[in-house]
């Protein structure tokens, strides 16, 4: 993660009440500051403020959650979320009277304003360094220390198994600089110092190191640090080589502390959502966006055509799209003052029982409140009825568009977002689902994984897999852009569940006479299958040669998951699903996005799914060796998926 974030905390005690409504509700009286306030501010005030958001990754409520926002959240909230920026809100952000220049101070503190209302808080605490705690060290020379065989170099700017370090202190807590540390390699063996050189060791005297910050306090991810040794030496990095030195200057003996954040960690500093109430869902209609009104007695869309407001036709066009705005931005709530805008660029207006759009003005003339049955967020799909500035009605008379009167029919209105479009990708991770996942996509035209991506990869080692099964890091640049601009969902499971998963579905792709007889399969068909011999021999050579180096044999089935959502610059999934839930988890979150997509309760429905092939084996017929090696191989899985290895469960 390379964005660095300032330490900032805040607790709000502000509240949202939310009354409920319904079309008969009184109209509450607008405050008067309200009404054409731009108006004031454009004629008697020339500050300026940006029309643009003060980062392309403010979706003007919420943030947005691609790959390429990853890690944008976690540094602007430290600065939106600290005392700071209260004083400096307190008018709404505009600039200094003597200051005609455009700021953006006003979007930022509307997404102050935002994040408080959800009672948001800086997720920077995350990146203090406690014991137990999994980190990296990175040298000056932007190489990452590793263990290999006792032996400590810096040969790799990427990490793995053996640059991973398990942190330990006596007392355990949180780690300060000052403090004395151990750092335990993959192994189990330790850092320690002897003479000069550096090794990996079982833990003794020489195994404790001094940690030290410039600054002192605790110790953060990103910190730069050295440590030093118990008879005053230094771990030092030249080129590969690490060895411990007396101390001197230059920047041989600082080294970059990096933590690795399990999924909670990594999604909150990466994406937000350190907040007591949810973001809007994808139904949420807010501040900016476009809406489609539809008359429920004819079933056509409210349009606009020069002043002229009528209902004359049921499709979607440029006439009949509105932009719907609030005073302040932010979700619209049922009964808010609104104004709609035309494609035109002018307003809806409600005078003397005309409705029209004369003007690009927010005044009370424009002013008009659409209220639905139960009050609250304003959603797309709502019935709802919608009121001028005197309160009265508006309604549809065959294809006229009047205020006041007309029967309750004539008063209803739709709210349609307009054509579906995809605005939510998938990253399939092997034996999780996926292939069931993208069946049921491309029975809504909706193209996913392999639907989507027709072409092999080549990958490490000799290896092809297919574009849809290789995780987006490893993918060439422009086959990225598939994941990058767009949130992606993923699924996860227990690492023993998919290897079991993985045992039935290779019997089940190679149950020919021609596919038993292939050299390739000799592992698979060693011992009469679906048997618990068959299922831990064929286990236990597949991971002792991925062990070995084959680390993508068998089209990237046995990819580490967390190798898929987590890259050196990029978390590629902000919402990550568990298998143990589907398919409940699946649908409600098609749902929350819109998304016509839905699994049937029924798992032998599933595609690819072959537990009935063997119905005897589950991961309880995992052997202790086996799952021993699954430990070894999905290491990081456990450590950030929040999956209990076999001695832990």
């Amino acid at each position: 993660m390379s964005h660095s974030r300032r330490q900032g905390f805040m607790e709000s005690t502000s509240k949202i009440v939310m009354a409920k409504e319904n079309f008969d509700a009184p109209l509450i009286d607008e405050p008067s500051a309200l009404v054409g306030a731009q108006e004031r501010i454009d004629s008697n005030d020339k500050r300026q403020v940006c029309g643009q958001e003060f980062d392309p990754c403010w979706g003007g409520v919420s943030w947005k959650k691609t790959p390429a926002c990853s890690g944008v959240p976690g540094t602007w909230e430290a600065l939106l979320l600290s005392d700071d920026m209260e004083p400096m809100c307190k008018d709404g952000g505009l600039p200094p009277a003597d200051n005609p220049g455009c700021t953006k101070l006003g979007s930022l503190c509307r997404a102050r304003r935002a994040l408080v209302e959800r009672r948001c808080h800086t997720s920077a605490w995350k990146k203090r360094v406690w014991a137990g705690d999994t980190i990296y060290l990175r040298g000056y020379s932007s190489m990452y220390l590793d263990v290999n065989s006792s032996i400590v170099k810096a040969r790799w700017p990427d990490t793995g198994d053996w640059e991973a370090f398990l942190i330990e202190k006596d007392g355990n807590g949180e780690v300060r600089s000052g403090d004395n540390i151990y750092l335990k390699s993959h192994d189990g063996s330790y850092l320690s110092g002897q003479g000069e050189n550096l090794a990996s060791l079982p833990r003794g005297n020489e195994s404790q190191f001094l940690v030290q910050t410039d600054g002192g306090g605790p110790v953060l991810s990103g910190s730069v640090i050295t440590l030093k040794t118990q008879d005053g030496k230094f771990v030092d990095v030249e080129g590969e080589v690490v060895s411990v030195l007396s101390e001197k200057m230059g920047n041989q003996q600082t080294l970059v502390i990096e933590k690795e954040f399990n999924l909670t960690e990594a999604t909150a500093l990466n994406f937000g959502g350190a907040c007591e109430q949810p973001g809007p869902s994808a139904q949420d209609i807010l501040s900016g966006h476009s809406v489609y009104l539809r008359s429920i007695l004819n079933g056509n869309l409210l349009d606009v055509d020069d002043d002229a407001v009528q209902a004359r036709w049921p499709d979607y066009g440029d006439f009949q799209k509105l932009f719907i705005e609030k005073e302040g931005g932010g979700a619209i709530l049922s009964n808010d003052t609104v104004f709609l805008k035309s494609h035109q660029g002018t307003h809806m207006d409600s005078e003397g029982g005309a409705v029209q759009a004369r003007w690009n003005a927010h005044g009370s003339l424009q002013s008009l409140r659409l209220q639905n049955k139960v009050g609250g967020p304003l959603r797309y799909g709502d019935e709802v009825v919608m009121r001028g500035q005197d309160g009265e009605v508006i309604s549809v008379n065959e294809t006229r568009v009047h205020a006041g009167g007309g029967s309750l029919e004539e008063q209803k209105l739709i709210v349609e977002k307009g054509k579906w479009k995809e605005t939510i990708g998938f990253l399939h991770i092997p034996k999780n689902a996926g292939t069931s996942i993208e069946d049921a996509a491309w029975a809504h035209d909706i193209r996913w994984g392999r639907w989507l991506m027709f072409d092999m990869v080549h990958v490490d080692g000799g290896d092809y897999c297919s574009m849809h099964h290789v995780p987006p890091p490893l993918l060439p640049k422009d086959n990225q852009t598939r994941y990058v601009d767009v949130e992606n969902f993923c699924v996860i499971r227990h690492p023993y569940g998919r290897a079991v998963s993985e045992y039935t579905y290779r019997l089940n792709m190679t149950g020919d006479e021609e596919s038993r007889k292939d050299p390739r399969n000799a592992a698979l068909y060693k011992h009469q299958p679906c048997t618990e011999e068959g299922l831990n021999y064929y286990l236990q050579d597949t991971l002792e040669r991925v062990i070995g180096g084959a680390k993508y044999l068998e089209d990237c089935h046995f990819v580490p998951q967390s190798s898929y959502i987590f890259g050196k610059e990029h978390q590629w999934c902000s919402h990550i699903l568990k298998l143990e839930n589907f398919p409940t988890e699946f649908n409600s979150y098609m749902e929350e996005v819109g998304y016509p997509v839905r699994l049937p309760e029924s798992s032998g429905n599933r595609t690819n799914s072959h537990g009935d092939l063997c119905p005897d084996l589950s991961v309880a017929s995992l052997t202790a060796k086996t799952r021993s090696l699954l430990n070894t191989v999905y290491a990081v899985d456990f450590r950030r998926l929040g999956y209990l290895p076999a001695d832990e469960s």
